[in-house]
């Protein structure tokens, strides 16, 4: 292998129930905007009727959520001599294995998804699971990157002959 690399997606069950509803939502708008604009059906009752310029601004709200929710990714790249960590749309990283410390893989707690800050891993990068590449860099920065494949990674970390503690227990 030449490089690994994984591509994580949000699609855990209750961010899917987030999204359904946010196109069903924007469903309802699409339909109360085409019946006030084809059968002019108004939407609402009495003096709190909206209208269709509302209605449009209304249903582009949740599409672009439901957009946005979706383009979320996180791209875990490593090499012979770094990784790099891209959450889009949110920026990337790069960590050069020589300015690295410490390289653990581990089994860790829920930590939240996403871009987040613990006192116990320092940063972390998370899509899913709870195996991921603990280390620090030179400068005393704590970083977890969350790997989706632990076997897979293991294995290509061992080709590319990186020293790395296995610290998962043989629970993968």
């Amino acid at each position: 292998m030449k490089f690994y690399k994984e591509v994580s997606k949000f699609d855990q069950w209750f961010m899917m129930i987030v999204q359904l509803a946010l196109f069903i939502f924007f469903l309802v708008c699409i339909i109360y905007l085409l019946r006030q604009e084809i059968y002019n059906v108004p939407a609402g009752k009495g003096d709190r009727i909206i209208g269709s310029t509302e209605l449009l601004i209304l249903s582009f709200i949740p599409l672009s959520i439901l957009l946005f929710l979706r383009y979320i990714v996180l791209i875990v790249s490593v090499n012979a001599d770094s990784i790099f960590v891209n959450l889009k749309p949110f920026g990337s990283q790069k960590y050069l294995f020589k300015n690295l410390r410490d390289i653990r893989l581990i089994n860790y707690d829920f930590v939240g998804y996403g871009l987040r800050f613990s006192a116990t891993y320092g940063k972390v990068y998370n899509a899913k699971g709870n195996y991921g590449l603990s280390f620090a860099t030179n400068s005393g920065e704590k970083i977890l990157i969350g790997i989706k494949d632990p076997k897979l990674f293991l294995e290509y970390m061992n080709d590319i002959e990186l020293p790395i503690k296995n610290e998962t227990k043989g629970n993968m």
